[in-house]
């Protein structure tokens, strides 16, 4: 197994805005307050201010959430590591797609656990911890219920209707069982099979199943998997959804970075509303609207004072819940992060939130890409090498792009017509120059002619590429099939599920893919499969 990594810039199906900030351009640099390098991250923690109330509260809630699972000696000592000041986590953060959904999801948590080891093995001035934030309260239901498997959708079919993390398992059963009969009966196989019936049980919810899951994956190496969702850490961010319910925070200063970066080509990630919080109830979550008397829950008869309301908010914390734009936070409120990694979207929306963070007071933490990975087959690169084509020209071209590409390499002599058309361009132009000398009204008519001569030249080019065209449209055809393949819907990464690689190569796929991760190092990581 081999790894090349390609210049970000080079891929074709990374937007701009991305490149750029990997690229750290410096009309960026407005919006971030720290390089996404070693040094960046030691600033940041020698920075970062952090309440000794607040950390003993989130590590008694880690613990408490843990007493449901088995917890590993690593996972042991990042949570006896997190009591401690000099202890900061780096966070990725995910909804809880259906098995985790696209592949990246995977990639987000590796790169996470990856940036730890290389900062607690490049310096002793601080202890750094992984941290996985399962978010559970979203209630885009579409969102998450689905995943890619060997060319087949998995979809989960229920009734759904408030935060997806509350929904039952027991609607699951049938969707795990179509699932079952993907995966087959290999040993790794019935190991990964064991791991989602131990978690997707009837009687779980979903957040605490997809909790289960992904803890189960990643202990041996250390990451902790938490639910922010629980009375205890709503308690502790009162103080903030009181600022944002009642003095309407957020909204005006997004807007304006909105605006600051749309006139730097960036487009609008999240719309801030007036109030940014969600009512959250058994089966819904509904917006919090302002009114002339107080307060609404869009789409239900209940209303509040102001007094009501602040009443409701310190005695119901729980019910209230961030959404997108307050969501980043309540996570930085609540645990001591330095640094978040994530995918270019979710930087982009990052971007827009460093002068809301100063409003509440709260520390901005380093935004670093996380990793992004293609895997290739060894029968897709004999076959992409058999065309005479490169890694980076598949990764650097749409389909379209990769078909004129061969057609380039391999017409034939006789087809490439630049050549003639320029000698017969030159010879009529000679001739016209002569007949002018001679007789000064043939110009225009020799010209004419001429024209038509060319455009008699561009004819027979147009035919010649045609039939060279026809004659390679077996390969042609062999080229689209294999960009589809591997680039499903534009990158593998946010379409397949890690399944049929965890089938191939069992646990051992995070330990490949730890070894080849890191966010520190630029490019993206193509995987050589033997």
């Amino acid at each position: 197994m081999e790894i090349c990594r390609l210049l970000f810039q080079n891929i074709v199906h990374l937007s701009s805005k991305d490149k750029d900030y990997v690229a750290q351009k410096s009309y960026l640099k407005p919006f971030f307050k720290y390089a996404p390098t070693v040094d960046g991250l030691i600033e940041a923690a020698k920075n970062r201010k952090f309440d000794d109330e607040k950390r003993r509260l989130l590590v008694d809630e880690i613990n408490h959430q843990y007493d449901a699972y088995q917890i590993t000696s690593k996972q042991k000592e990042n949570l006896k590591a997190l009591s401690s000041k000099n202890t900061f986590s780096i966070i990725t953060a995910h909804q809880p797609s259906l098995f985790t959904g696209p592949f990246y999801y995977i990639y987000k948590i590796i790169s996470t656990i990856s940036a730890v080891e290389k900062l607690n093995k490049n310096q002793t001035e601080f202890q750094f911890v992984p941290i996985f934030v399962s978010g559970g309260e979203d209630h885009d239901f579409e969102e998450i219920n689905h995943m890619h498997l060997f060319s087949k959708r998995v979809v989960w079919e229920t009734e759904s209707g408030g935060a997806v993390g509350e929904l039952s398992c027991e609607s699951l059963q049938e969707t795990l069982s179509q699932l079952f009969e993907i995966l087959g009966e290999s040993q790794n196989a019935e190991n990964l099979k064991s791991i989602l019936k131990n978690n997707f049980k009837p009687s779980y919810s979903y957040g605490k199943a997809m909790l289960g899951f992904t803890n189960d994956l990643f202990k041996e190496y250390g990451l902790l998997v938490l639910n922010m969702s629980t009375p205890k850490l709503k308690q502790g961010f009162i103080p903030i959804i009181e600022k944002e319910i009642f003095e309407q925070v957020s909204q005006p200063i997004i807007e304006k970075t909105q605006e600051e970066l749309s006139n730097k080509g960036f487009s609008k990630q999240a719309h801030a509303r007036e109030i940014n919080f969600f009512y959250l109830q058994k089966g819904a979550r509904n917006r919090i609207i302002k009114t002339e008397n107080g307060f609404s829950i869009d789409g239900t008869d209940i209303r509040f004072s102001e007094g009501e309301m602040k009443k409701e908010i310190n005695n119901h914390p729980e019910r209230f819940s961030p959404n997108v734009v307050m969501r980043p936070i309540y996570q930085e409120y609540t645990v001591p992060n330095i640094c978040y990694i994530g995918g270019g979207g979710e930087i982009a929306y990052w971007l827009e939130r460093k002068k809301q963070f100063e409003a509440f007071g709260v520390d901005y933490p380093v935004l670093m890409r996380r990793n992004s990975v293609a895997w290739i087959d060894a029968k897709s690169l004999k076959k992409i090498t058999k065309w005479d084509s490169s890694i980076e020209e598949w990764f650097a071209n749409d389909a379209e792009g990769l078909i004129k590409l061969y057609l380039e390499k391999h017409q034939t002599a006789d087809s490439n017509f630049d050549n003639h058309y320029k000698v017969i361009e030159n010879a009529l132009s000679e001739i016209q120059k002569e007949a002018k000398q001679v007789e000064s009204t043939l110009d225009g008519k020799i010209g004419a002619q001429n024209t038509k001569i060319l455009k008699q030249v561009e004819m027979l080019d147009s035919w010649v590429k045609r039939s060279e065209k026809a004659k390679s449209s077996q390969t042609l055809e062999q080229i689209q099939r294999l960009k589809t393949k591997l680039f499903p819907k534009g990158l593998q990464e946010r379409y397949e599920n890690f399944m049929p690689y965890y089938l191939k190569y069992g646990e051992s796929l995070f330990t490949i893919l730890l070894q080849n991760l890191d966010p520190f190092e630029e490019g993206f990581v193509v995987i050589f499969e033997d």
